[in-house]
């Protein structure tokens, strides 16, 4: 995205997930509630949100490229980026991230999925927490994760470790359909996944 392109909005509201857990830092997911409404073009698109029995990415797919993007630091003791920066990342099976020599049983396979590259190198960092993982499936941008923690920023056997966001379906509808009055809600609505 060039930067003439930005476009910055102030969120009305916060929703925070009612049982996020700071200790685990299970259903790391909030949303935000904004009434201006976003115009999209060519180059400003949103990104679908996956359907309720949608399959969990195992990292056997071939076919689907996975992205984030953000802000964040551009290393561990790094600089926060000024420009807006995106990684393609391969979704990690959830047995390998819940491995000893990863994660160990800090993954929760419900709520979280690990994406990134075991050898280290390239990940998100401190930052772009919030961020998203969108992935292209069937040529349609589909936002299945929510960037939540890892360890350190690239480290080898420390991949990101996202919130699923196929697993907050019911409790995005909810919000969104309690909001109903901001003219951004109805479209998304309109793009919701039928998969």
């Amino acid at each position: 995205m060039r930067e003439s392109n930005m476009v910055t909005r102030t969120p009305d509201k916060i929703i925070r997930h009612p049982e996020f857990k700071s200790s685990t830092l299970n259903n790391d997911i909030c949303l935000l509630y904004i009434k201006e409404p976003i115009s999209f073009d060519q180059e400003t698109t949103a990104a679908c949100l996956p359907g309720i029995n949608a399959p969990q990415l195992t990292g056997s797919e071939t076919d689907i490229d996975c992205y984030i993007a953000g802000w964040g630091r551009t290393s561990e003791s790094g600089q926060i980026s000024t420009i807006l920066q995106e990684l393609k990342v391969p979704i990690i099976n959830h047995s390998i991230c819940s491995s000893e020599e990863v994660y160990g049983n800090n993954v929760n396979k419900k709520t979280m999925f690990c994406a990134g590259y075991l050898e280290g190198g390239k990940d998100g960092c401190q930052g772009d927490s919030g961020g998203p993982l969108i992935c292209i499936e069937e040529q349609q941008p589909v936002l299945r994760g929510v960037v939540s923690w890892g360890i350190g920023c690239a480290r080898p056997n420390s991949p990101g470790v996202y919130a699923r966001t196929s697993n907050y379906i019911p409790w995005i509808m909810n919000n969104i359909n309690s909001h109903k009055e901001s003219a951004g809600i109805h479209s998304l609505l309109l793009i919701q996944s039928e998969s």
